[in-house]
């Protein structure tokens, strides 16, 4: 029924509840849509990284058999191992280690007063350095593969400071 004081006639109330029923079904339906793409997104996701780590963790015969189990039958660290004692993965892991821990620093101390700033102070240029920060994002990670992959080829991924050799 409705919120007001006064009541409704009969054939009024019933196609206002009808609405209300309605609305209900809607937005339940909308919910259980959006739940559904978020479900679907998730397993887009999770699926690989699945059998990636399957695979990493499985002997190499059965990497290779057909067809292939979604359940692993034998843990074997035989991958691993082989990935491990390749010649210069510990080194190259410690250099992403320090990139890593290196950019993570100047990030902080250079974004985050840059974006208090921002947030706080009406300055000139603001608008500017605004447009500045959203132009990074304009262009996908993508735009980066050519020159990424001409870098690793030359070798420069082999020093921390990414020179060329």
């Amino acid at each position: 029924m409705s919120t007001d004081a006064r009541q409704l006639p009969a054939p009024l109330a019933a196609a206002a509840e009808t609405r209300r029923r309605r609305a209900g079904r809607q937005r339940l339906m909308s919910r259980g849509l959006l739940y559904a793409g978020a479900s679907l997104l998730a397993l887009w996701i999770l699926i690989p990284i699945y059998l990636i780590t399957v695979s990493a963790f499985s002997p190499s015969e059965l990497i290779y058999a057909y067809p292939h189990s979604l359940i692993p039958q034998e843990i074997s660290t035989e991958t691993m191992q082989f990935f491990a004692n390749f010649a210069g993965v510990y080194r190259s892991l410690w250099n992403s280690v320090q990139v890593a821990l290196v950019t993570l620093v100047m990030s902080m101390v250079i974004g985050a007063p840059a974006g208090y700033a921002i947030a706080r102070f009406a300055f000139r240029g603001r608008n500017a350095y605004r447009l500045l920060i959203l132009s990074t994002r304009a262009f996908p990670i993508v735009i980066l593969s050519i020159p990424l992959a001409v870098a690793f080829i030359s070798g420069a991924s082999t020093t921390r400071s990414g020179r060329w050799p």
